[in-house]
C-alpha cells in the first residue's frame, strides 16, 4: 500500500533541486562584492563558455562522422552530451555570440587574456556553425539571427552602411522572410505543434488567471484544457495530428504564467527583460549571450535542462552584480548572509537530493535492462518514495504493477501519474486494469479520456474497439472503428500503421458480419 503524495514534500522536494542554484547565485554576487575589478568575472565566464562550445561541438561532429547525418532521429546522435538537440544547439548558439562578440571588441586588445579570448572565438566559429546547422534547432538558429542582427546594429556600422543601399536592404529583408518559411517547412508539423502547445498554454491561462496551477499540476491541467478544446467541436485535421502530450511548456515565459498565473508570466518576462537590460547598460561582453539565452526561452525549455539552468543563473548574478569599486557594508553582510543560508539549506537537504538523484539513476538503468516482472518491480518499488512525483516513473512503475496483476496498486499509482502529466498512456494502462477486474464503464472512461488527450493516437480508440467487440456491442465497435478509419495515419510510424491495419481489419470484419446477420 502507498500513501498519496504529500504535498508539503513534493514542494520541499522542489526547494531541495533549485538550492544549488541558490548557492551559485549568492555565491557570484558574493564574490562580485568582494572583488574590486568586476570584469575578472565576466571574462572567466566568456572563457569557459567558448571552451565548453569549442568541446561540444567537437564532440557532436564526432557523433555525426561516427554514425553519419541519415542516422539522425530518436534518440539524437548530434547533442553532445546533451539529451536533446534543442539545448544542444542553444548552448552552441549561445557560444557563437559570445564568440562573435569577442572578436567585435577584442580585435584591437593586445593584453594576454585578450588575445587568448580572441583566438579561442576564432577557433570556435567553424565547428560552432557546424554542429549549430547539424543540431537542426530552429529555436536556437532564430535566437542567434537575432542577437546576431541587433550586434550589427549595435557594434558595428552596418546600420549606416544599410540605410545607405536601400536594394540590399530589400534583398537582406526577402532573404530572412524565406528563411523562416524554409525553417517552417523542414519541420512543419512541428512548428504547427509549438503554435498549439502555446495556444493550450495561453487557455490554460486563461481559466486560472490570478492564481495559476501550480508547477505540480500544470501539465494535468494541460491536458484537461485540451480535453475541453477537442471535445468542444471539430477542429481542424492537422490540430489534431500534431496536438499531443508534451512533457516541457517550450516556453519559459508561458510555463510560469500556467503555474502563477498573469503575474508569473510578467515577472518571469521583467526578469529576463531586466537581466538582458543590466548586462547592456554594463557593456558586458555577455550582453547578447543573455539576449540569446531570452529569445531562446520563448520557444523552448531551457529552465529544464541543468547545463543551461546553471547558464541562465550565472547570467542573472552578472547582470544583477554592482558595477561600482565601492559598495556599502549592508549590501555585502547581506550577500554573506544569503549565501550563508543558501549554503546550510544545501547541506540540510543534500541527503534527500542525494537520494532522489541515486533512484533516478538506477530507475533509468533498469529501463535499460532485460528482466523479468519480479525483479523489476523489486528495483523499481524501493524508489517511489523519492521519485514519488516523477510522473514517468509512476508510469513505468504502474505498468509493470499492472503486467504482474497487481491491478488495484497499479491503478493507484497510475492516478498519481495521471494528477501530474497528460500523458494518456497513464489512462489506457488504467483501462486495462479496469478490464481485467471487469470495471468495463471505468475501462470505457479511462480509455475516451486518453483519446480527447491526444486524439491523434490510435491505441486509446482501438482498445476500445476491441473492448466493444469482446463485449458483444457491435455497432459501437463499428462507430468507433470508423473514426479511426477516418484518423490521420502518420507512414513513418510503423507502430501506428499497424494499430491502423488491425483496427481496419477488424472493422470489415464486423461489417462483413452484420451484413449477413443483421
Amino acid at each position: 500500500m502507498y500513501a498519496e503524495p504529500d504535498k508539503l514534500t513534493g514542494k520541499l522536494q522542489m526547494t531541495a533541486s533549485l538550492l544549488p542554484y541558490a548557492l551559485l547565485f549568492t555565491g557570484i554576487l558574493l564574490a562580485a562584492n568582494l572583488l574590486r575589478k568586476k570584469e575578472g568575472l565576466v571574462r572567466a565566464v566568456a572563457l569557459a563558455l567558448l571552451a565548453w562550445t569549442l568541446l561540444e561541438s567537437g564532440w557532436s561532429i564526432l557523433q555525426t562522422l561516427r554514425d553519419g547525418v541519415a542516422n539522425y532521429r530518436y534518440p539524437f546522435i548530434v547533442t553532445g552530451s546533451f539529451r536533446s538537440p534543442a539545448s544542444f544547439g542553444a548552448l552552441i548558439a549561445i557560444g557563437l555570440v559570445t564568440a562573435v562578440v569577442s572578436i567585435v571588441r577584442l580585435r584591437k586588445e593586445r593584453d594576454l587574456l585578450s588575445r587568448i579570448q580572441y583566438i579561442l572565438s576564432l577557433i570556435v566559429l567553424i565547428p560552432g556553425m557546424i554542429a549549430l546547422i547539424v543540431s537542426r534547432s530552429r529555436a536556437a538558429w532564430v535566437a542567434l539571427l537575432v542577437s546576431l542582427l541587433i550586434l550589427l546594429f549595435r557594434e558595428t556600422g552596418f546600420g549606416k552602411w544599410i540605410r545607405k543601399r536601400r536594394l540590399v536592404a530589400v534583398a537582406a529583408v526577402a532573404l530572412l522572410i524565406l528563411t523562416g518559411a524554409w525553417m517552417f517547412l523542414m519541420k512543419p508539423d512541428s512548428a504547427i505543434g509549438r503554435f498549439h502547445i502555446w495556444h493550450m498554454e495561453c487557455r490554460v491561462m486563461a481559466e486560472h488567471p490570478w492564481t495559476g496551477v501550480g508547477f505540480e499540476k500544470m501539465f494535468k491541467v494541460y491536458g484537461d484544457v485540451q480535453s475541453e478544446y477537442f471535445q468542444q467541436k471539430e477542429r481542424p485535421q492537422i490540430i489534431v495530428r500534431v496536438a499531443d502530450s508534451p512533457v516541457y511548456a517550450f516556453n519559459e515565459y508561458l510555463k510560469f504564467g500556467m503555474a502563477w498565473g498573469i503575474g508569473g508570466l510578467l515577472l518571469s518576462v521583467a526578469v529576463a527583460a531586466g537581466g538582458v537590460w543590466l548586462l547592456f547598460r554594463k557593456r558586458s561582453i555577455l550582453a547578447y549571450t543573455a539576449l540569446l539565452y531570452a529569445v531562446f526561452a520563448f520557444a523552448s525549455f531551457p529552465l529544464s535542462v541543468p547545463q543551461l539552468k546553471v547558464l541562465g543563473t550565472v547570467l542573472l548574478a552578472l547582470a544583477i552584480a554592482p558595477d561600482g569599486k565601492r559598495h556599502p557594508w549592508w549590501l555585502l553582510a547581506l550577500w554573506g548572509i544569503a549565501f550563508c543560508a543558501a549554503t546550510v539549506a544545501a547541506i540540510r537537504t543534500y541527503p534527500e537530493e542525494k537520494a532522489r538523484r541515486n533512484a533516478e539513476r538506477v530507475w533509468r538503468s533498469a529501463l535499460m535492462s532485460k528482466q523479468d516482472t519480479e525483479n523489476f518491480i523489486a528495483r523499481l518499488q524501493p524508489l517511489y518514495s523519492s521519485l514519488k512525483d516523477n510522473p514517468m516513473y509512476l508510469y513505468q512503475y504502474g505498468f509493470v504493477l499492472y503486467q504482474s496483476g497487481a491491478y488495484e496498486e497499479s491503478n493507484r499509482i497510475l492516478q498519481q501519474g495521471a494528477d501530474r502529466s497528460c500523458d494518456p498512456a497513464l489512462h489506457t494502462t488504467m483501462a486495462q486494469n479496469h478490464l481485467a477486474l471487469g470495471n468495463y464503464e471505468a475501462a470505457e472512461s479511462e480509455l475516451m479520456k486518453a483519446h480527447w488527450l491526444a486524439p491523434s493516437r490510435i491505441a486509446p480508440l482501438w482498445m476500445l474497439m476491441r473492448m466493444y467487440a469482446d463485449s458483444g456491442r457491435t455497432a459501437e465497435a463499428i462507430e468507433t472503428g470508423r473514426a479511426i478509419q477516418d484518423m490521420p495515419v502518420n507512414q513513418n510510424n510503423a507502430d501506428m500503421v499497424a494499430l491502423y491495419d488491425q483496427a481496419i481489419a477488424l472493422l470489415n470484419e464486423l461489417e462483413n458480419t452484420k451484413k449477413q446477420y443483421p
